[in-house]
């Protein structure tokens, strides 16, 4: 279990990555008030993913794929912890891949930070839809149960240079979904 965080002011990086640490990411983690980089890939943390990752307000980078982790009670119904990040200006990176968060991406995905440029949610147990909001650089959605991307005009994601949809249920004439696409733009379908 990592221990609570109760006096880290200084503390910019912590990266735990590819250890045996289990049971809930400790919320007490906003005590670190200058963290820029959370890495905790490939543990065995398990719970929501706190809230108070959204008191970070220099927070650049969060990596917390291969675990066990939620989107938050069932209640919830959504990825309410996304929600929550948005308050966090500077955020660029955001790699959740490798745990069962499952339901859709929240159309509030579109209020995270202007400068979020990659966004992973591989292998999550998505499903549905993707939300036409989600309008940033690089997206793998890849290994998931996406199967519809009408409700996405990908000719508005002005900002998307790539786009990685592989092993999901999609269907249908997928070329006229993107039929504005720019062709400089990766897309790996």
């Amino acid at each position: 279990t990592l221990p609570p965080i109760t006096n880290a002011p200084k503390l910019e990086n912590l990266v735990l990555w590819g250890n045996k640490f289990s049971g809930n990411i400790p919320s007490s983690i906003s005590n670190a008030s200058m963290l820029k980089n959370l890495d905790l890939g490939d543990n065995l943390f398990s719970g929501p993913i706190p809230k108070t990752l959204g008191n970070l307000r220099h927070f650049e980078v969060l990596r917390i794929i291969n675990n066990n982790l939620i989107t938050g009670f069932a209640i919830d119904h959504e990825w309410i912890f996304l929600s929550y990040l948005a308050n966090c200006r500077h955020l660029r990176r955001i790699v959740v891949s490798g745990n069962p968060l499952s339901d859709v991406l929240p159309t509030y995905i579109g209020n995270l930070s202007k400068s979020l440029q990659y966004f992973s949610a591989k292998n999550c147990e998505l499903k549905g839809y993707i939300p036409m909001e989600i309008d940033i650089l690089e997206i793998d959605l890849s290994s998931n149960h996406l199967h519809n991307l009408h409700a996405i005009d990908v000719g508005n994601l002005r900002s998307l240079l790539k786009l990685n949809l592989s092993r999901n249920l999609l269907t249908g004439d997928i070329l006229s979904t993107f039929r504005v696409f720019k062709l400089w733009c990766h897309l790996i379908y």
